[in-house]
């Protein structure tokens, strides 16, 4: 909270993040689904407590078929909160209680950090500004539904890609680039769609930094993944990784994306063949990879016009939108950074509908989640099942799909924004400053070719 220069600063925030976690602590031990059934937090459970007692090989030997593991950092997290749980005596546990509880408070953490960093990072936009970024994460309904309703972990990896991308923004240092890279790969090391901002992570550290600084940090980074794979390298990695790589077999799981809407509606294969070998899939594959692409040109030819917001929001949308096998809450990645670029982060240009964008990000990504999980399951059990009939599910189905729609309208203007910011010349007086209000030292425009990008377009907050 240091970064908050007034006390009124800091009690404001501190006011926001409180009630983010007052509105989380009764839900915390409660498991929302029926005793028995198989799902996030129960996995997580026989995850953390397999690794504990027999260790990490067997946790990936277990695995039942068609479900997927996560990669080793989420097993290692795991690991400890079984470790905790097993100091506790059996008495007091209150049967999974304790578990459930330990479970369920990481999601809850990694929101209100991720609500503080928001809010730290908009600060110098104004002290109201920095409140209404502390408040769209920490009382936003979807990252409650996700993290202490469902008890997912999405919020932690959102928060390691954000210190990513801030970190990428500040001076290039060899200590921040390096810390860019350790963030992403935490991310990654999280859930596999960390990977995602890896071409900006890529770009902007070999572009503004040098090659060699680039390097130290991708050898940092391999270093950490080298050591969190230390279990399974002594046996059983290929059975792992075949776990951990396991997608589902459908255009859409229940994401409302543009599969969604080419579906109507409807769930397919995604290996169905649509033109010779291509199928689904490797059409998702090749969209992504194109989006990835366009944004690492754009950001080397035209950094400091686009900053880091935009692409980013760009790259974090990307996979929920074309890749097949998505899941409703995939989304939420991408909301942490639609709001920065909302509230005026590193932003080189004014971009007037970022704030309602923004809204209706947190509106779609939360019908999403309340159509997978409703909140009384007599209401809707499976609204993508075509054979379950009904006015109520009817209407959900037609909300469900405006919702989609909307997705793939945001997706476009975020790409169409990104172009046509990257087409304007860059406007020093438009770079942010810093918390101490000092602007960074950039040479006026020169008619030099854009083709050869310097280190001085760097963005210093």
């Amino acid at each position: 909270m240091r970064a908050f220069v007034t006390r009124h600063e800091r009690l404001s925030v501190g006011l926001v993040l409180l009630l983010g976690l007052l509105i989380r602590l009764p839900v915390v031990p409660v498991d929302i689904r029926p005793p028995g059934a198989s799902h996030d937090v129960r996995w997580f459970m026989e995850w953390g407590r397999t690794a504990h007692d027999v260790g990490f090989t067997a946790v990936s030997d277990g695995m039942a078929d068609g479900v997927g593991l996560y990669p080793p950092l989420s097993l290692w997290i795991l690991y400890v909160l079984a470790s905790i749980e097993s100091l506790v005596p059996q008495a007091l546990r209150g049967g999974d209680t304790l578990m459930i509880s330990l479970v369920k408070l990481l999601p809850v953490l990694a929101d209100l950090c991720l609500a503080l960093l928001v809010a730290r990072l908009v600060r110098a936009r104004g002290p109201v500004v920095a409140v209404v970024g502390a408040a769209a994460i920490a009382l936003n309904p979807a990252f409650i539904y996700v993290g202490v309703g469902w008890g997912q972990i999405d919020s932690l990896y959102s928060l390691f890609l954000v210190a990513s991308a801030a970190l990428l923004a500040r001076a290039p240092t060899t200590a921040r680039i390096t810390g860019a890279w350790v963030a992403w790969v935490c991310a990654a090391l999280v859930k596999v769609q960390g990977l995602l901002l890896l071409p900006l992570v890529l770009v902007v550290s070999i572009r503004d930094a040098g090659w060699r600084r680039a390097l130290v940090g991708g050898l940092v980074a391999a270093t950490i993944v080298v050591l969190l794979f230390l279990p399974w390298l002594q046996g059983g990695l290929p059975r792992y990784l075949e776990t951990m790589s396991r997608v589902e077999a459908h255009t859409t799981h229940n994401a409302l994306n543009t599969w969604y809407v080419i579906g109507l509606g409807r769930r397919r294969s995604d290996v169905q063949r649509i033109i010779g070998p291509l199928t689904p899939r490797l059409l998702g594959y090749a969209l992504v990879l194109l989006v990835a692409g366009f944004v690492a040109v754009v950001v080397w030819y035209r950094r400091a016009q686009v900053g880091i917001a935009l692409p980013a929001a760009v790259l974090a949308m990307a996979p929920f939108m074309v890749l097949t096998g998505m899941r409703g809450r995939y989304l939420l990645v991408a909301v942490p950074f639609i709001i920065l670029l909302a509230l005026g982060w590193d932003r080189r240009h004014v971009l007037p509908r970022a704030g309602t964008v923004a809204v209706m990000v947190i509106i779609t990504q939360t019908i999403n989640l309340l159509l997978v999980v409703s909140p009384d399951p007599s209401l809707w059990r499976d609204f993508m099942d075509p054979h379950a009939r009904g006015t109520l599910l009817t209407f959900v189905r037609g909300v469900a799909f405006a919702s989609a729609v909307a997705n793939v309208a945001i997706f476009a203007w975020l790409v169409i924004s990104l172009a046509r910011v990257a087409r304007r010349p860059p406007d020093v007086a438009r770079l942010t400053p810093d918390v101490t209000g000092q602007l960074p030292d950039v040479p006026e425009p020169t008619a030099a070719p854009l083709t050869s990008p310097s280190v001085t377009d760097t963005i210093v907050r």
